[in-house]
């Protein structure tokens, strides 16, 4: 009796831990190019950073939303999702050049969003990602990360 409790106790702490809403950074690279509608575009002066993340939330972010029609939903997460997206070169703001919508979307999540910054030539050891956990329904589930490039 005593091993089948642990073992439930175990399963709910371990359910339990994959619930709530959250952002997660899949990955943040410098790569040599950004290919847009088929065109790929190059920077002899800037270095391209490309960061894709991961989403998790309440469904409530989806409500109203219409989640049977694919593109129209990923491009509604993608327009409410953005806003919280931040990246900085030292203190200085960058501005996103162009991003993607998610690949995966469901009425609680969104992942493979992928976002592109121009910056400086060499500047990738100076930069700051920060997600705005509060756009997911809780501050404390953003991103707030160095990244050394």
């Amino acid at each position: 009796m005593r091993k089948c409790t642990f073992v439930v106790a175990l399963g709910l702490v371990l359910t339990l831990a994959g619930c709530g809403s959250g952002a997660k950074l899949k990955s943040a690279k410098i790569v040599d190019k950004m290919v847009v509608d088929g065109v790929g575009y190059t920077f002899t002066d800037q270095d391209i950073v490309e960061i894709t993340l991961d989403f998790s939330f309440d469904k409530k972010l989806t409500s109203g939303l219409d989640t049977g029609n694919k593109d129209a939903l990923e491009k509604a997460l993608y327009d409410k999702l953005i806003g919280g997206a931040h990246l900085y070169s030292g203190s200085q703001e960058v501005d996103r050049t162009h991003g993607f919508w998610p690949d995966d979307v469901g009425a609680d999540h969104a992942n493979g969003m992928v976002l592109y910054y121009l910056i400086p030539k060499g500047a990738g050891s100076d930069l700051h990602f920060v997600y705005d956990g509060a756009l997911l329904g809780d501050k404390t589930k953003g991103i707030d990360k160095t990244l050394s490039l």
